[in-house]
């Protein structure tokens, strides 16, 4: 661990390749290569038990370009998000909602967009979030007889991502290739 004036760095996962960097308030993360490129970076919070993203994240890539721009709120990604191209262009743009449907979910809702890497629009549409009656949640409990943990499907009612509307797909010169009807 090394102290410096606005924050503290640590070696992650007691490895000497990449370390961590937290500032204070507000609660600054970074993860970082041995050379000090920044990989990842955000904000944390400390309200709940341990700590959590919380508002803008940026993922890199080792050129230094963005990755991948988003949101959290209590760990969970919402609100905006869009992907890179590792030349710097903008790849996917769409929408994460947090939904609580007796446990935390997020699902894709909203625009969506894709761009081919020459930055030419490729997808237009949107989502609506529905849900989905047979999905199913890995858990694991404890069996009465032997006192093991064993694994168990349990049913669930999970958000998931739905086409609706309109959707355009196009090529890498602008031309529409397909026109799809979600009704």
């Amino acid at each position: 661990m090394k102290e410096t004036d606005s924050g503290k760095y640590y070696h992650a996962n007691g490895s000497e390749e990449n370390m961590v960097f937290l500032g204070e308030d507000p609660l600054t993360y970074r993860l970082l290569t041995k050379d000090r490129k920044v990989m990842v970076e955000g904000t944390l919070s400390s309200e709940t038990d341990g700590y959590a993203r919380e508002g803008r994240w940026i993922e890199y890539y080792s050129n230094g370009k963005p990755k991948t721009t988003g949101y959290y709120y209590k760990n969970n990604p919402v609100g905006q998000w869009e992907k890179y191209y590792p030349s710097g262009r903008l790849k996917e743009t769409y929408t994460l909602a947090l939904i609580y449907n007796e446990e935390n979910f997020y699902c894709m809702t909203g625009s969506y967009r894709e761009y081919h890497e020459n930055g030419q629009l490729k997808t237009d549409g949107l989502y609506k979030a529905s849900i989905d009656n047979n999905a199913k949640d890995t858990i694991y409990v404890e069996d009465p007889i032997t006192g093991q943990q064993i694994m168990k499907l349990m049913p669930t009612r999970r958000p998931k991502p739905e086409k609706m509307g309109i959707w355009e797909t196009y090529s890498a010169s602008g031309e529409l290739l397909k026109k799809e009807d979600n009704h």
